[in-house]
C-alpha cells in the first residue's frame, strides 16, 4: 500500500516537473527540471 502511494506521488511529481520543463524558456532551468522529472520517472512504476 505504501509503495503504491509513493509510486503515485512520484508519478504526480514527474508530471508536474515535465509540464514545467515543457513550458520553461530558460535552458539552464529547463535542464534542471528535466533532471528532476527523470529522477521521479525512475521512481514510479505503472
Amino acid at each position: 500500500m505504501i509503495r503504491k502511494l509513493k509510486s503515485k506521488w512520484h508519478q504526480l511529481k514527474f508530471m508536474y516537473y515535465h509540464q514545467m520543463a515543457r513550458d520553461c524558456l530558460d535552458p539552464k532551468l529547463k535542464e534542471n527540471l528535466i533532471q528532476k522529472a527523470n529522477y521521479h520517472r525512475s521512481n514510479f512504476s505503472y
